[in-house]
């Protein structure tokens, strides 16, 4: 996965579209690569859970997994600074460190800066346009989503929050009946958010969802040559492109 963000620092950003729990590129040590925000999922058996839910591959917004949610899930996170740090790297015993690694607290808010939160849910009600069965907590401030008109898009409906950052982040995802989320992002409100989402095992680009967080999709053949492009509104997904291939067969003539 992939978060390119504009008018906003790395740490007042976040993304999880729950692809890639299986993929590592091997760094470890101070440099190694941390998620903007810790959902506390653990590697059991070939499937990735903590005690609210789990990650399925049933089920998804786009690319092939999603996060079932079958209890109070709660995400805190502490605020950031309004500058980065002046000093970030030393050097010892031949070789560079960090000093200040701002990055590795992930998703850290400013205080009294708005940002926005926006999420795909499932909540299995598809013939409504209303959140159903989930409470939402941020910030100690209960939203009112089964009372707020959202876009459904073949069941999957888009959850808007805006927000402003306080002393810390707390936000809690309560469902009354199991659910499934997707493509959780945040930034700030007055900036830009563009994420890309790819298979894990093949590397190749699946959808890209734009700043209003709506996916272009793109599917692929057997030989991974792109065949068709798919465009998410809230009218639902409508093919822009397909394209097919043959090779004409050499008769020895």
């Amino acid at each position: 996965m992939l978060a390119v963000a504009a008018n906003a620092r790395h740490n007042e950003m976040a993304f999880d579209g729950f692809e890639d729990y299986d993929f590592s590129l091997g760094a470890t040590g101070d440099c190694r690569p941390e998620k903007h925000l810790d959902l506390g999922l653990v590697e059991s058996n070939g499937e990735w859970a903590n005690g609210s839910g789990r990650i399925i591959s049933t089920k998804s917004h786009t690319g092939r997994s999603s996060y079932e949610l079958s209890s109070a899930l709660t995400i805190n996170k502490d605020q950031g600074g309004t500058n980065p740090a002046d000093n970030i790297l030393g050097y010892t015993n031949g070789k560079y460190k960090l000093l200040s690694n701002e990055l590795a607290k992930g998703f850290a808010p400013v205080t009294g800066k708005k940002y926005l939160l926006s999420v795909w849910v499932n909540d299995h009600v598809p013939d409504n346009n209303k959140i159903q069965n989930l409470q939402v907590q941020l910030n100690g401030n209960s939203i009112p989503v089964s009372s707020t008109v959202v876009p459904v898009v073949e069941g999957w409906k888009r959850l808007d929050i805006p927000f402003t950052g306080g002393s810390t982040f707390a936000l809690t995802l309560t469902p009354s009946s199991t659910i499934e989320i997707d493509d959780l992002r945040i930034f700030p409100y007055d900036g830009q958010l563009n994420t890309y989402v790819y298979d894990n095992k093949t590397l190749r680009l699946m959808a890209q969802l734009d700043e209003n967080n709506f996916a272009t999709l793109y599917e692929y053949d057997d030989e991974g040559t792109p065949v068709r492009v798919k465009k998410e509104t809230e009218r639902g997904i409508m093919t822009l492109k397909e394209s097919r291939q043959s090779f004409r067969k050499y008769s020895g003539q």
